[in-house]
């Protein structure tokens, strides 16, 4: 760049020289642009996404104008295998067309490989990605099903309800409610009208007036004036009404004074006899109590002791004042509450199961528990539940659910030997099934070695875990259960109560799956007391809540399949994954109890 002298000037004209004596010449050269590589900006589906439509083409966006080679794609499904596909859209956007459908309750894999994605300037590199991109994602479950009911609270046949004018219906999928959908009419009251909020899943009814104390109330929801959003793919309404009953408050003082209302639902209820050891203990009460944490409520630790008897094998603490003689305090660290079951779970020894032993729970009535009206407890007395664990159970492994003993030993079983999990799910002893493949890689099934059963319309809900999937007959051969197969499905294993029936039906699934995913059952540990399982099966609907959650050892089949009177669920899958050996050390068991059939 050359600056000519005689076009430049001072200012001070008045005073020569004025103009520059000689041209300026000022050299430079610019440096080269460095690019980008080229990435994905966004995807559909998206990573994780459930639900997908079996017909779905794939589109990936990208930083910048890109070419592909015909290998830069690799789309593999539990159930439908190895995709090809057809490659269009721009060159910026890509457009992925399976050859064919996906098959439904599968999961798939898409990898994008780096070294055959390129830019358009190949001068000025990186020209090519930095790494693979993939993505996971399954697809949605075979059929619409019909709208139903899954909850309505007050629930049906519920006692000594509320008079205000307020109740709710939760729907299993978005519904629009048509004119004159649900009637309520009570004996005393006679026929309520009402207004609707809410939806389109869960709505809230009020109703023109309170109810009358002392009535006896009948609901129905009508099933032709329910139909789900859509209605191009049927069926769109309700296959049958859904019809409820309930009863009013006897008195409208409402002061009765709250009660510990612990069944054999619940652990620990007065003389029962533990084959495993816990380190939570629930308690529910007959009404809401206080729950802020001040000295009257539920959620606060001082209101209850929990002792284990001494060498003189008899209790000598009869209330929550003073522990006497060789009586031992156990420490309740913390409680959580929750106010839709009136239930109070207690968190007791620093998170170490209790050893074998003999122990009493007292809640305590006087001046301490009370309900939200002020009335205490008992009106005023203690509660008192006594009960007895005749073995440990327990790991000291941090993923074990809380469940962790220093010995090891596993209850409901006379052995205690070293884990046989395995990544190739087959074993020469009894075990609760493998669910878990090794971590951290795709692992390559052989081709399919038994036949699972087809059960129909049979699948599961778990709606803390945001899960609905397909149930398959898994065939005991030879004391164990190959669970190698399932893909995204549930497997009820054979030898287990029917579905629905009484006794213990028990369900698994995997954890982790083949594509290197989480499974159906991944989080299985997270639930808790009062979620709800939802069995859908022989065209009913079967509600469960959960009552207990822990760990056992991979040979404890005894405590999975445990006898029961009543209808019960276990799930169960693997936990406690060792990266060096990518087994699973122990397995979760979660069970629920039968509260309802719709």
């Amino acid at each position: 760049m050359t600056i000519a002298a005689q076009y430049v000037t001072d200012l001070d004209l008045i005073d020569p020289p004025d103009a520059m004596l000689l041209d300026q010449i000022i050299n430079f050269k610019t440096v080269e642009n460095h690019d980008a590589a080229p990435n994905v900006t966004k995807i559909m589906p998206a990573d994780g996404e459930t639900n997908v439509a079996v017909d779905s083409d794939i589109r990936v966006e990208f930083s910048e104008d890109i070419r592909v080679d015909n290998s830069w794609v690799e789309l593999k499904c539990s159930l439908s295998g190895e995709h090809t596909f057809v490659t269009s859209g721009t060159a910026q956007t890509k457009v992925i067309k399976p050859d064919a459908n996906f098959a439904n309750n599968e999961s798939c894999l898409l990898t994008l490989f780096a070294s055959q994605i390129h830019d358009q300037d190949i001068k000025d590199p990186p020209d090519e990605m930095d790494e693979n991109f993939t993505i996971f994602f399954s697809t949605a479950p075979p059929t619409d099903q019909p709208p139903t009911v899954v909850e309505i609270f007050p629930p049906n046949n519920a006692t000594d309800v509320a008079v205000d004018n307020r109740f709710n219906i939760t729907f299993s999928e978005p519904v629009n409610p048509q004119t004159g959908w649900v009637d309520v009419s009570c004996i005393k009251g006679g026929v309520y009208s009402f207004q609707t909020e809410g939806g389109p899943i869960k709505f809230t009814i009020s109703t023109n007036l309170d109810f009358k104390y002392a009535d006896t109330c009948m609901g129905n929801i009508k099933a032709e004036k329910i139909n789900d959003l859509d209605e191009a793919d049927p069926p769109d309404f309700m296959s049958k009404d859904y019809s409820f009953t309930f009863s009013t408050k006897k008195s409208p003082d409402g002061f009765a004074a709250p009660t510990v209302v612990n069944d054999e639902t619940l652990t620990p209820h007065d003389n029962q006899t533990l084959n495993e050891s816990l380190n939570h203990l629930f308690v529910q009460f007959s009404k809401d109590v206080l729950h802020d944490g001040t000295d009257d409520a539920a959620n606060n630790p001082l209101n209850y002791r929990l002792l284990e008897w001494g060498a003189n094998q008899t209790f000598d603490t009869s209330s929550c004042e003073t522990t006497k003689a060789d009586d031992k305090r156990v420490t309740i660290n913390s409680i959580h509450y929750d106010s839709a079951s009136f239930t109070a779970d207690l968190s007791i020894n620093y998170g170490v199961n209790l050893p074998i032993g003999t122990y009493r729970l007292i809640i305590c009535g006087a001046h301490t528990i009370r309900d939200l009206a002020g009335t205490p407890l008992n009106d005023g007395a203690d509660s008192v539940i006594t009960f007895s664990i005749s073995t440990n159970g327990g790991t000291g492994d941090p993923d074990s659910g809380g469940n962790t003993s220093d010995n090891g030993f596993d209850p409901g079983n006379g052995i205690n030997t070293p884990s046989a999990t395995n990544n190739n799910f087959t074993t020469s002893m009894p075990l609760i099934p493998v669910t878990g493949f090794r971590q951290g890689v795709i692992t390559q099934l052989e081709p399919q070695q038994i036949a699972y059963t087809d059960l129909g319309e049979e699948w599961l809900e778990v709606p803390p875990l945001a899960l609905e999937t397909a149930i398959i007959g898994v065939p005991n051969e030879n004391d164990n259960w190959d669970v190698t197969w399932l893909g995204s499905q549930i497997g009820w294993l054979e030898g287990s109560a029917q579905l629905g029936y009484k006794g213990n039906s028990v369900l698994t699934a995997h954890v982790w799956d083949a594509l290197n995913q989480p499974g159906p059952f991944y989080g299985l540990d997270k639930l808790k007391y009062g979620d709800k399982v939802i069995l859908h099966a022989w065209g009913q609907v079967y509600v469960y809540e959960v009552r207990e959650v822990f760990s056992v050892k991979p040979e404890n089949v005894k405590a999975m399949m445990k006898h029961q009177e009543k209808a019960w669920l276990t799930l169960v899958t693997c936990q406690g994954y060792d990266e060096d050996s990518g087994e699973y050390q122990r397995r979760v068991l979660v069970r629920a109890v039968l509260m309802e059939v719709k």
